[in-house]
Formats: structure tokens, sequence, C-alpha cells
């Protein structure tokens, strides 16, 4: 979405690491205002935690009646945070941009990047560490963009490249 806005630094979008587990990504995400994504990774952490307190639920005798409601309290709490999530990302998907290639493969985020004037800037920094290729990208100050536009073969493409200074 940031790209879309066709005025995207890099951190928060190209430089984006991937984090695979909720726990580590959800500081990531909040840290890059990546708020829906930071909210699925809340109600992830939330979810290992509902296990817990459905374990207090069936009342047991020699069980406190405080534990009951404690457990009950926060199992519904828990159930409802989820369920709102599971309606802010039906809300929000509306405004996602259009991808016509999910970009899971190389092969398919090459196609959003040929023929862009990106490439030369991005040219030898395979061979950096990664902190020195984050640092060299964010040193070019450059903006970045999600547009279609026409090709050197007279087609029209989906493209993310650098933006024009306004």
């Amino acid at each position: 979405m940031r790209l879309q806005e066709m005025n995207a630094a890099p951190t928060p979008t190209i430089l984006l690491r991937k984090h695979s587990l909720p726990l580590t990504s959800f500081v990531p995400m909040v840290r890059n205002r990546h708020f829906i994504a930071a909210i699925v990774a809340f109600s992830a952490i939330l979810s290992e935690f509902l296990v817990i307190v459905f374990s207090g639920l069936p009342y047991r005798p020699g069980q406190l009646r405080s534990e009951f409601f404690f457990c009950a309290i926060a199992s519904l709490t828990i159930i409802i945070i989820i369920l709102l999530t599971i309606v802010i990302i039906n809300i929000w998907r509306r405004w996602l941009p259009r991808l016509p290639r999910k970009p899971d493969s190389v092969a398919a985020v090459l196609t959003y990047v040929c023929q862009s004037r990106m490439v030369e800037d991005f040219e030898g920094v395979e061979l950096l560490s990664v902190k020195e290729r984050d640092r060299r990208i964010r040193d070019l100050r450059k903006r970045y963009g999600y547009q279609a536009r026409q090709g050197e073969d007279g087609l029209g493409r989906w493209t993310i490249d650098e933006m024009p200074i306004a």
C-alpha cells in the first residue's frame, strides 16, 4: 500500500525484512507503521493464550470461582479481539492495490522491476552485507512507487520504480 502512494521510503517497503513468527514480527511491524500486520501478529500471540484460559473454563469442584470468572472473561475478550481482527482485515483488503501476480517467487518479483531505473542503482549490492546494502540504498535518498507504466515494447505493465522528486 505504501508503494501505491508513489512516495515510499525504502526502509518500510523494499528493505522490509520478512518475519515468520508473530512474536518477532510485532515490534518491527509497529516500528514501520504496518499497523494491520501488527494487529494480526498481536491476535496470533493472543491465540496462544486462548488455549491456557480455555483450560480454566469447565467449572470443576475445588476450582476457585474467581479463577473461573477470570478465564471466562479472558477467553471472551480474546475471541472478540480475534473476531474484530478478521473484520478489520476484510475491510482493509478493499484498499489493497491490484497485483497481477503474487510477489512470492523470484520470477514474479523480477516482472515488477524489469526495465526500472532502480535496477541500475542496486547493481553491485548483492556483494555487500545486509547492513551495508541497506545503508547504501537508504543513502540514495530515493522514493519508490507502484504504478502502471508503458514499457519499451509499447505494452503497459505494473512496475515498482523510483519516483521523480517533485
